[in-house]
């Protein structure tokens, strides 16, 4: 029977209203990460300090490069990210396999567990490298992590691939949209110096030598962390 507006879910599919018609294994596991999540927020109100809570949590970040295995999630993050989204530039998947093996682009995969669970793919990253700079092209995080200290984790091991690779700053910059004010204070949270501004558009600065870790309350993945080193 026809849609009551005279359109039937197989035109409306054909015509690409739906951001993504693929299905990821986050979208298959979204039943389970939302009951995940409800036990989170019961955990939180009985906590009594906000580090105590994320340290017992037991978080665990697993990096790794783009690659074929996560390549569908990663163009679903990037073109339906809105809120926590610093440049809101949009990818296809072949732009996307491109950067997998471009010398002159770093990418990065994060995925987070904790112990209730699998949270999935909850962050992607691009920078563009221009001699010892790194620009980042594209940052986007769920928004279901917020809180848990996920961009301070990325931020630092960030600078650790720098290092590694000679590079002297990282540049970010902040493009407004009308849905990703949410960010606008992104760069300035994390420590850069602001660099420039222009119509809402800000410019900032992280020298890669002046940045000192911290001490976070997640762990990172060392086996992904000694294959996306060698990578390099």
């Amino acid at each position: 029977m026809p849609h009551p507006n005279g359109m039937e879910l197989a035109t409306l599919a054909a015509a690409g209203y739906f951001e993504s018609l693929r299905l990821t294994k986050e979208d298959l596991e979204r039943g389970a990460q939302y009951q995940a999540n409800l036990k989170r927020e019961g955990m939180m109100a009985s906590a009594t300090d906000l580090q105590g809570y994320l340290r017992s949590l037991e978080m665990r970040a697993i990096w790794n490069r783009f690659d074929r295995l996560g390549q569908a999630r990663i163009v679903q993050l990037i073109n339906k990210t809105n809120q926590f989204n610093l440049t809101t530039r949009r990818y296809s998947e072949a732009e996307i396999a491109a950067m997998q093996s471009s010398t002159d682009v770093f990418t990065l995969q994060a995925r987070l567990e904790d112990i209730f669970g699998d949270n999935g793919m909850i962050s992607a990253l691009v920078c563009r490298q221009t001699g010892q700079c790194w620009e980042v092209d594209t940052w986007i995080m769920s928004c279901r992590v917020l809180g848990r200290r996920v961009e301070e984790t990325i931020l630092q091991y960030l600078v650790a691939q720098a290092r590694l690779r000679g590079i002297t700053e990282i540049i970010g910059r902040y493009i407004p949209t009308a849905k990703n004010g949410l960010v606008r204070d992104h760069f300035s949270r994390l420590g850069f110096v602001q660099t420039g501004s222009q119509d809402g558009e800000t410019t900032w600065q992280l020298a890669v030598s002046s940045y000192c870790e911290k001490n976070l309350p997640l762990k990172v993945d060392l086996q992904r962390e000694l294959k996306l080193t060698s990578a390099g």
